[in-house]
């Protein structure tokens, strides 16, 4: 058919010269049967901002078209979709008279990116031609770059326009689906159809833009009662830039096309779902009979349910999307309407004759199902190991299992020998620990309170570590484990703990198994935790413990955790040049034998530690493996090197048991299968690694090292390597190659910047930074550069010169890192708000420091808001109400810094003591100055490795500066803290009373987590520069450092133990067994309505003399309630005239007696009638105790003790005070004013008469019955403006007391109801339902999300 009788007019729509426009507009010259004409239109303008500006007209006339068809080019920048450019273009085309072209029957309608094949027009012409009543007939597409892959053979979809697409991504074309005719709907790319029905149904509509189009056209032309029908025997390449995120398609954003190169699919197709979503919306209300603002509101309703759901399924920015699409559609409701008179001006048929063709919405769920099965399938076999690898595998998780069970028992060791006396009591107390026996629901509330139940209580900001601790509580008395036991468990496995999470996140910035021990062990037996865990901190201890595992589950969220790789012996091979022949065919048949092996065993003497072998080790790729020994697995993989024989570099897990892989020990190299001919392995190197050898050494495909190309193949021509076990992503390569030059420092220095924020391009970085962090990123480059210095080259052989290149990349294939998960971001956000709470002024560190993250890397600013966001809810309310009750900076610092636990004070490091990471002066746990010199000493070479580590280059350099910027922050806190006093309280030996500055240890455990990271990346980075070279004493040297940085933690961890266990009394071991404080009787008295208070009374020896001490408790001795920040820095300044600007000495000095001004009315009430029980008789001493809910007075027993026989002989001759019970700790009395029951809440009446009312220390929730006028609620609680009653919703007035008058209390109408009393105002319910919504939320998000996976990467 000639192209004059044909009667096509192609209509080809694009915005520019676009990548894609030259092949398709010479696919349409090369038409077997070519189109009558071909009209252009061009929708690119500057206004606009699409195209590149390179005019259209030049790839027409390039193209060839005009010498089969008549072109005529249009200009239509106003178009705002290809139906909207397709009518421009045509009512254009009709009022220009310089085309006279003949009657066009059909259009031919194309995209810039779908190239049709020669055949294409011929079939679809046949096809409308044959069958009058097919009015629009559509080609079978396929993949732009590999034409047998199929894409789409017509469209079928729900009645709601979901696609169900049964093609898997891949799948090859074998004509099985070629049997398809009559379809639903057909896409617009190539599509055919009859003018005359085009025209009748008045085109594409306009409302749909790039996606659905098609859809909407077929169904148009399904009721105007024709045929849509698939063509299978017409092809056409569709490269799919818009569904690929190549252009524009979200928020009018327009994209270089180049930017999506080495995008998964997953990333890719994400930037195009709004605009598919909201054409599928859309497609789905304009076919509907349903009414629009019904359909509408389902969408909205839709979307909210759906967002929260693509939250847990790993799909944040979809999460978006779906609300964007169903405001988007809900929006412009006209749009619909006008779509839906559209559809029924033009229908001849019902709307039943498409029932027939929508799939079922159980066919695209088992459809759906299938392709998933076969994706992990084929993943699955991608990523399943070989059986060398499994067994090497194997060996490296042995190994680490052994070393790491060292490292546990002898952590657990440390921690039992210095517990051991307390292993058989049920509970702890001592130092500053206090008793968590409190019921977790009391726990949970006075979380959310904004006053503290201590004493007669307290103002105090929200305590969310009080919540922290319920929820295991709470866990534990499922079990039948109550809170006291819980916490003894907690202290008995805090050090190994510790060591156990050093491990896991030691793993995600280096694999070596020695560096790993090495920091599990610092970290484990630091004085921070040691001490803490000593003196009974539960802050700083949980800080202690929870920031390794923190800072592990933030790295894995971020994708930026190592992983183990197995490296295949072919990374590196290549062609033998001439020289390298030469000197081979020189050396006779023995020695060439022999050669390697001599290399090898040079190797594994040169490097016995592992940390890297000498270039010797390049040459041990001829050894045959020792198959039983796991070690050599370990020493090969750690090395990351050599280019003989598999090697596998680490990555963390959480089970250290399934850690598979080790830490780099490069010495025997297990080199299995690396001999030629090995038996079921192939010869040849992957094409990915073959890519990657010929990026790093420079040489281009088909040509060998001198440059020349068409070598001849085969294994002569070939380093004898192991067989291929690995293979890099292409844009991974790519990325590599391209960072790779080491004259271009700036350009790796991008390369690594832009691998860190992409967590899926494990490898995509510079090869220097790559080689950085699996140990031979320098040393690669410096043999690059030695071959490029004629002297160099005059010292080395040509092989010892290949084999170096080889090992350089080998070096840069080993580095590799996890996905990235929402799951482990949000872990991170609970453990980080697990720790603000624990110490709100870590916030202060953490908070900055996750901000500047979300800055150098946006792609992961999703993910980490579920870190930040924990974090951030946490401390806010926190921060906000220490500024709202202090209204200064001194008083907010005293609130945030002080640690929640009896107040304990302890001798202040020195800068330089908190420099090398000591909360406390050294002396107190090296009583010898000259060991405490030399363990200085130890401790500073550590700061010395993080220098070193700052220089290594790539992601390994930027980390080692955020672990520097971590002890920074940690360091600076560390020194803040001991300047501020937060509360007066004891001394380390118990006795006296002291001001109490904040402990450091919280700021020491985060300078500690920064420096000890920064630490393992230079010792990692600079061992291995060390023992690049053949000097022994350079080996020597990365021992003698590796065995000083052990020895430090080792002596501090041993002189604590040995000081615990060999002393009876320490002040480094301040924990004992608990015993009952408080008799039985007592106890069941608190926890009744009545809720009654407990005074304990005892003797305790200061400077100045035995003097008595009293405390008001609300349980069986000094709760965890009754120590919050809240608390204690109220009691300062309520006791203390000017707390604010003590002296040094009175912070830091030896135990004395404070001199106490009592300012607050209740506590001056308290010790005036104390004294006065305790000297002279005091009839009316009852009735003051009852004011303060006092039910019970113990006396704690103290032999030959003076002043307790005396106040023990005043208590029992006073009024109202009755003998309780006599226990071997002390004795106790009821308190029983003219036998009345004592109550924290009563409802006085105008005669005196008072009715107790169920309180549970911080509100009364109860009804009470009509009575007479003038009734008073009266608290025995301190007054404050927080308070608020409320008698059947309506607001009750506060009064003032005649006596007692620091009494909350409120006058009570005579009427009956429902009685609220409450501190808390509506803003601190809202405040702590945020917390909780937010902590509920993120542990939905840890526990439900999907694991992210790998996915294969478009072209």
């Amino acid at each position: 058919m000639s192209s004059g009788r044909t009667g096509v007019l192609a209509v080809l729509v694009t915005a520019g010269n676009t990548p894609y426009l030259r092949r398709t507009l010479v696919a349409l010259a090369r038409q077997e049967v070519p189109a009558s004409a071909v009209l252009v239109v061009d929708v690119a303008s500057r206004r606009n901002g699409l195209g590149d500006g390179t005019p259209v007209e030049d790839v027409v006339e390039l193209s060839g078209i005009d010498a089969v068809s008549r072109a005529r080019i249009l200009h239509v920048s106003e178009a705002f979709s290809f139906g909207d450019a397709v009518r421009r273009g045509l009512l254009a085309l009709q009022e220009d008279g310089r085309l006279p072209a003949p009657s066009h029957p059909y259009l031919w309608l194309l995209h810039d990116d779908s190239a049709p094949a020669p055949g294409c027009l011929a079939s679809l012409l046949n096809a409308v031609t044959s069958a009058r009543s097919v009015a629009l007939a559509g080609p079978k597409q396929v993949d732009w770059d590999n034409p047998e892959q199929l894409l789409e053979v017509g469209l079928r979809t729900t009645a709601s326009a979901r696609r169900a697409n049964d093609i898997a991504p891949g799948e090859i074309d074998q004509g099985q689906h070629d049997g398809r005719s009559d379809v639903l709907a057909v896409g617009t790319a190539g599509a055919l159809v009859d003018r005359a029905v085009f025209d009748e149904i008045g085109g594409i509509s306009p409302a749909f833009g790039a996606f659905g189009d098609g859809l909407e056209l077929s169904r148009a032309v399904r009721l105007a009662g024709h045929r849509v029908v698939v063509v299978p025997d017409a092809v056409v390449a569709h490269r799919r830039a818009a569904f690929l995120g190549r252009r524009g398609v979200r928020h009018g954003l327009r994209r270089d096309p180049q930017d999506t190169e080495g995008l998964s699919w997953q990333e890719a197709t994400a930037r195009s779902y709004r605009a598919r979503r909201t054409a599928q919306l859309r497609a789905w209300a304009t076919f509907s009979s349903r009414p629009v603002w019904l359909l509408l509101s389902w969408f909205l309703l839709l979307a909210c349910l759906r967002a929260p759901w693509r939250l847990l399924t790993n799909s944040v920015v979809r999460a978006s999307d779906e609300m964007g699409a169903a405001l988007a559609v809900a929006s412009r409701p006209g749009l619909v309407r006008r779509g839906r008179r559209r559809l029924a001006a033009h229908a001849t048929v019902p709307r039943s004759v498409l029932t027939r063709l929508y799939v079922d919405s159980a066919e695209i769920r088992a459809l759906r199902r299938d392709l998933v099965r076969q994706e992990r399938e084929r993943a699955a076999r991608e990523e399943a190991p070989s059986e060398l690898e499994l067994h090497e595998l194997r060996g490296l998780a042995r190994r680490r299992r052994y070393v790491l069970t060292a490292v546990l028992l002898l952590t657990a060791g440390a921690g039992l020998l210095a517990l051991g006396g307390t292993l058989a009591s049920r509970g702890l107390t001592g130092g500053a620990l206090p008793s968590l026996d409190t019921a977790p629901g009391r726990l949970w509330e006075a979380a959310w309170s904004t006053w503290a139940a201590s004493g007669d209580g307290y103002d105090s900001p929200l305590s969310p570590f009080l919540a922290v601790l319920a929820l295991p509580v709470a866990l534990g008395r499922v079990v039948g484990l109550d809170g006291p036991l819980m916490l003894h468990a907690l202290v008995l496995v805090a050090v190994p703990l510790g060591a156990l999470g050093a491990w896991a996140a030691a793993g995600t910035v280096t694999r070596r198994t020695h560096l790993r021990a090495w920091v599990a062990l610092t970290w484990a037996l630091a004085p921070a935790g040691l001490l803490a865990l000593g003196q009974g901190r539960l802050g700083p201890l949980l800080v202690h413990i929870l920031l390794p595992w923190a800072l592990t589950a933030l790295m894995r969220g971020l994708g930026a955790d190592r992983r183990d790789v197995v490296l295949s012996g072919m990374v590196g091979a290549h062609h033998l040049t001439d020289s390298e022949r030469a000197e081979l065919d020189r050396l006779s048949p023995p020695a060439a034998a022999d050669l390697p092996r001599q290399g090898a065993a040079g190797a594994r003497g040169a490097d016995a530690d592992g940390l890297r072998g000498t270039e010797s080790d390049v040459e041990a790729g001829d050894v045959e493996p020792d198959v039983e020994d796991g070690d050599g697995a370990e020493e090969a993989a750690e090395d990351g090197g050599g280019v003989g024989g598999a090697g596998t570099v680490e990555a963390p897990d959480a089970e250290p048991a399934l850690d598979a892989g080790s830490a780099p020990d490069a010495g025997s190299a297990l080199d299995a299968g690396s001999a030629p001919g090995s038996p079921g392995e192939p010869r040849d190197a992957s094409r990915a690694e073959a890519r990657a050898a010929r990026a790093l050494t420079g040489v281009p495909a088909g040509a060998d090292h001198d440059g020349n190309t068409g070598h001849h193949g085969g294994a002569d021509h070939l380093d004898q390597e192991a067989p291929a076990t690995i293979s890099w992503d292409e844009d991974e390569e790519r990325q590599a190659s391209a960072g790779a030059e080491p004259t271009d420092t700036a350009g790796a220095e991008s390369a690594s910047a832009e691998s860190a924020e992409s967590p899926d391009a494990a490898s995509a970085e510079s090869a220097g930074a790559d080689s950085a962090e699996s140990g031979a990123g320098s040393d690669a480059r410096g043999d690059r550069e030695d071959d490029q210095d004629p002297a160099a080259q005059e010292d080395e052989s040509p092989s010892e010169r290949s084999l170096a290149r080889a090992a350089a990349v080998r070096a840069a294939a080993t580095e590799q890192y996890g996905p990235g998960s929402p799951r482990a971001a949000a872990l991170a956000g609970l453990l980080g708000a697990g720790i603000v709470a624990a110490v709100p002024a870590t916030a202060v560190v953490l908070l900055p420091a996750l901000v500047l993250l979300m800055v150098r890397l946006p792609r992961r600013a999703g993910r980490l808001a579920l870190t930040v966001l924990p974090v951030l809810v946490t401390a806010l309310p926190v921060w906000w109400g220490a500024w709202h009750i202090a209204h200064s900076l001194t008083g907010t610092a005293r609130l945030l810094l002080a640690d929640t636990g009896a107040p304990l004070g302890a001798p202040a490091p020195s800068a330089t003591e908190a420099l090398l990471g000591l909360p406390q002066g050294l002396d107190t746990l090296l009583p010898a100055s000259w060991l405490a010199g030399v363990v200085m000493v130890l401790l500073a070479v550590s700061h010395v490795l993080a220098l070193v580590g700052l220089a290594a280059p790539g992601r390994l350099g930027a980390r080692a500066r955020g672990g520097v910027l971590l002890f920074l922050g940690g360091l600076a806190l560390a020194l803040v803290a001991p300047r501020v006093v937060v509360a007066l309280g004891t001394g380390l030996e118990g006795t006296g009373s002291q001001f109490v500055a904040a402990w450091p240890g919280p700021g020491a455990s985060l300078a500690l987590a920064g420096l000890l990271g920064a630490s393992a990346i230079g010792l990692d980075a600079g061992g291995v520069r060390l023992l690049e070279a053949r000097a022994w004493w350079r080996t020597a040297l990365v021992r003698g450092v590796g065995t000083l940085v052990l020895v430090a933690p080792l002596a501090l961890g041993g002189a604590w133990a040995a000081a615990v266990a060999t002393r009876a009394s320490s002040p480094l071991m301040l924990l004992r067994p608990a015993t009952s404080q408080v008799p039985l009787i007592a106890l069941e008295m608190e926890t009744a309505p009545a809720a009654g208070r407990v005074l304990a009374l005892a003797s305790t020896d200061t400077s100045e003399g035995t003097v008595l001490s009293v405390s008001l408790w609300r349980g069986a001795g000094t709760q965890v309630t009754d120590v919050v920040p809240g608390v204690l820095a109220s009691q300062l300044t309520d006791r203390i005239k000017d707390a604010g600007s003590p002296d040094a000495a009175d912070v830091s000095g030896s135990p004395g007696l404070v001199r106490q001004e009592l300012s607050d009315a209740a506590d001056a009430e308290l010790a005036h009638l104390v004294t006065r029980m305790t000297t002279t008789s005091a009839k009316d001493a009852a009735g003051a105790l009852a004011r303060h809910g006092i039910s019970v007075v113990v006396l704690a027993d103290r032999d030959g003790d003076e002043l307790t026989s005396t106040t023990r002989a005043a208590l029992s001759s006073t009024p109202g005070m009755e003998d309780l019970a006599r226990t071997a700790t002390g004795t106790a009395w009821r308190v029983s004013p003219d036998g009345a029951e004592v109550a924290r809440a009563a409802l006085v009446g105008p005669d005196g008469t008072s009715l107790t009312l169920p309180f549970n220390g911080t509100a009364v929730r109860t009804g009470i019955e009509a009575g007479a006028a003038g009734r008073t609620l009266v608290l025995a609680e301190r007054t404050s403006w927080r308070w608020r009653a409320t008698l059947d919703g309506v607001a009750l007035e506060p009064t003032t007391l005649r006596e007692g008058a620091w009494r909350q209390a409120f006058t009570v109408p005579a009427s009956g109801g429902q009685l609220v009393v409450t501190p808390d105002r509506p803003t601190t319910s809202l405040a702590s339902w945020l917390v909780r919504a937010t902590w509920a939320l993120t542990a939905v998000v840890a526990v439900l999300a999907r694991p992210r996976r790998r996915s294969r990467r478009i072209p």
